[in-house]
């Protein structure tokens, strides 16, 4: 795991035990289900001193992290995309400085109490703006983060936000704040919830994480810096781009197939029911089996427009497919020819757009041509075999009908 993924996670753990540490004791008060085993946990953290170490340490490492992602983005600190000794040593200086400033002057009665004082000061404007920046900078840690294939930049910004409001709401007992942040964490629970057990993507979809893959410095690099990431770029995702083609024009081709071999079988049904009605109409001259001829005779001609109807299905079927499919061709390719312009002399931004842009059009057609055959298999296979069984069921009638009234 790269070192910013490592600095990202350490952060969100950071924050998230700072607001339950701050949510607890008001909640533990509450006469709620959940009051007892909150008020647990609340005793534990009634020894001041050892609630001072923790808020002590958890700022201090909250601040390492917002630092060295800052200096990451300088070539003199961070030449490589990781921080050097120097740049690690001013991230230890600077989170050291502002944690000492705040803490060291105030006893341990003293962290939650000033914590408090200086969150009241804050008015509805300066919390909200506070709120926002908080949002930005999440959005910026996850720049590059995914899950299941899912980039998580939108989803942590608006935890980051819902972050902060509790954070506000909580210190500065501003209950609005607190029910926006907890109605926010509610939502993105259950979105979370509903995306895992949904399994994410799909595993038959081509993905790659662009943002990952072209760093964000990618625009101040050199010729040579540029270039290696472009190389490196297309190595990976030709081959992609050629497996997902090729997977496509294969699934197509045989959809074709079996089009082509259904409609054959399917005029060869109308032709064979076409007989068999022919061949009733002879049996009704007999007088023994005029009735019984008659009715078959009826059930036939049903079964004929049936056939001819499911003729009709297939013929628009394939050509609604080939339709598709070269329109959702012409897309893909002139993604692909976007995609490699922008490879060629594009921005980070340009890029990951453009790359984008040809991902959603590739997963499209990937997508169209399963479902069309899975729809192939489960509506015309299926209805074809119930005519077809409808058909030798009165060829059977016919047949019995025949012998039974042949002397």
């Amino acid at each position: 795991m790269h070192s910013s993924r490592k600095q990202s996670f350490v952060i969100l753990i950071v924050l998230s035990i700072l607001i339950i540490l701050l949510i607890v004791p008001s909640a533990a008060a509450q006469n709620d289900v959940f009051s007892q085993t909150l008020a647990g946990v609340h005793k534990v953290m009634e020894n001041k001193p050892i609630m001072f170490a923790i808020l002590f340490f958890l700022f201090f490492f909250l601040l390492y992290g917002i630092f060295a992602l800052g200096l990451t983005r300088s070539k003199a600190f961070s030449p490589e995309g990781k921080l050097t000794k120097t740049g690690k040593t001013i991230c230890l200086t600077m989170s050291g400085i502002v944690v000492l400033s705040v803490f060291f002057v105030a006893g341990p009665g003293q962290v939650l109490i000033r914590a408090k004082e200086i969150a009241h000061q804050f008015n509805v404007f300066f919390a909200v703006i506070l709120s926002v920046l908080i949002a930005a900078i999440f959005r910026y840690i996850f720049d590059s983060e995914e899950i299941n294939g899912k980039n998580m930049r939108t989803f942590m910004t608006v935890f980051g936000l819902a972050l902060a409001f509790q954070m506000f709401g909580s210190l500065g007992g501003k209950p609005m704040f607190t029910g926006l942040g907890t109605t926010i964490f509610i939502i993105l629970a259950v979105y979370g919830t509903i995306y895992l057990l949904g399994g994410g993507r799909e595993e038959d979809e081509v993905h790659y994480n662009i943002r990952a893959a072209i760093p964000r410095g990618y625009n101040d690099s050199t010729d040579e810096e540029r270039e290696e990431v472009r190389e490196r770029v297309r190595h990976d995702m030709n081959p992609m781009i050629e497996n997902s083609r090729t997977e496509m024009n294969t699934v197509h081709e045989r959809l074709n197939n079996e089009s082509e071999e259904l409609m054959n079988n399917t005029r060869e049904l109308e032709n064979n029911t076409q007989q068999l009605m022919e061949r009733n109409e002879e049996l009704s001259q007999r007088m023994a089996a005029r009735a019984e001829a008659e009715i078959l005779i009826q059930q036939l001609q049903r079964l004929r427009t049936d056939v001819r109807d499911m003729v009709r299905r297939v013929n628009v079927f394939t050509q609604q497919v080939h339709h598709t499919m070269t329109e959702r061709n012409t897309v893909i390719e002139n993604g692909i020819n976007q995609f490699n312009d922008e490879v060629s002399q594009g921005s980070r931004e340009g890029i990951t757009r453009a790359e984008t842009r040809m991902e959603t059009a590739i997963n499209d057609g990937l997508n169209y041509i399963h479902n069309k055959s899975h729809e192939f298999n489960t509506s015309l296979t299926t209805r074809f075999e119930e005519l077809h069984h409808t058909f030798d069921q009165l060829l059977n009638e016919t047949e019995d009908l025949d012998r039974r009234t042949r002397e």
